[in-house]
């Protein structure tokens, strides 16, 4: 199985990256047509003469999706040069995903942008303020470290036929117009001598950036568009790290009266699979955990001095017991 661990762009870092395949976009796939399905639906936005990043409408209440934004206030400007003021509605501390709110009347006529979580791969379109470029989707797992407790975050890496590097935050659709991806991390085709001095790191030749997953998205997006505007990511309220003996995620603390201590799991233990799905180190483990949604029930598997057990565990919210 194969791993990657990126310093995300959101959380101030430049990206780590381990190399993967270059990848060629189809082409039967036509970027002109996705393009004209959303155009109407995506805008640049502005904070005074500064771009930071593209968003994109997904209701037609107004609003707008985009991310890695500390202003409350900014302007939109359209693809047919409309401006509008766009105010903050709410934030995803974990994934540095905003909402904005735009006056409902800058929103008629504008289609509002579903998400599809369905494409495993394929091509791909991505509305940077410099214009749509196309891409594709790499298969495989990636995972992203966010915030000052370096928490994991699972990630779907894109390879572009030019540079996706924007500040702030750019929306990536599948050839049927749906949004699959908002870019939170990216580096150039640069070559080593420059990428020393540029602050892009990677193999040369390669021009990727990568999203939080389609289920994470999902999640945001729901809990965005809920009466509340919050959004609940799972926990279950321990603590690991890689296991000394290589195998599994040692489990060094349990929060009291969390789902992890009301399931029996204690540190020291070892998880060695969730759902039968084999844990092979502590990356695997967040990764499960945090494709997994608030209230399911999993089996944990665990090895504790020398014996073998399972334990069902209800996952729990962010912030709640």
């Amino acid at each position: 199985m194969l791993y990657l661990v990126a310093k995300l762009m959101l959380a101030g870092l430049p990206p780590v990256l381990l190399p993967s395949p270059q990848s060629s976009v189809p082409p039967t796939f036509s970027a002109d047509a996705t393009w004209e399905q959303v155009r109407d639906s995506v805008a640049l936005v502005r904070v005074g003469s500064r771009n930071a990043g593209v968003a994109v409408l997904i209701d037609s209440r107004g609003y707008m999706l985009t991310g890695d934004l500390s202003q409350d206030a900014v302007i939109l400007e359209f693809q047919d040069g409309k401006l509008s003021p766009a105010n903050v509605l709410t934030r995803d501390d974990v994934t540095r995903l905003v909402l904005l709110v735009v006056p409902s009347e800058m929103v008629l006529g504008r289609p509002a942008i579903t998400l599809s979580t369905l494409l495993s791969s394929g091509p791909v379109l991505a509305a940077t303020p410099n214009g749509p470029i196309r891409g594709t989707q790499v298969v495989g797992r990636r995972v992203g470290i966010v915030g000052p407790e370096n928490r994991f975050l699972p990630l779907t890496e894109y390879q572009f036929e030019a540079s996706p590097n924007a500040n702030g935050y750019v929306p990536i659709f599948n050839a049927s117009g749906n949004l699959v991806g908002l870019l939170g991390s990216a580096y150039e085709n640069v070559g080593a001598a420059q990428a020393s001095g540029a602050g892009n790191f990677g193999p040369v030749g390669l021009n990727v950036g990568y999203s939080v997953s389609p289920k994470t998205l999902e999640r945001v997006i729901d809990g965005f568009l809920s009466d509340t505007h919050q959004v609940n990511h799972p926990t279950i309220g321990a603590f690991f790290k890689a296991s000394p003996d290589g195998e599994g995620a040692l489990i060094t603390s349990v929060a009291p009266n969390s789902p992890a201590f009301r399931g029996g799991l204690q540190a020291g233990m070892i998880v060695i699979a969730v759902d039968g799905q084999v844990v092979g180190n502590s990356i695997d483990l967040a990764s499960i955990l945090f494709e997994r949604a608030v209230g399911d029930v999993i089996e944990v598997t665990v090895r504790d001095v020398g014996t073998k057990k399972t334990l069902r565990i209800t996952v729990g919210a962010d912030g709640s017991e």
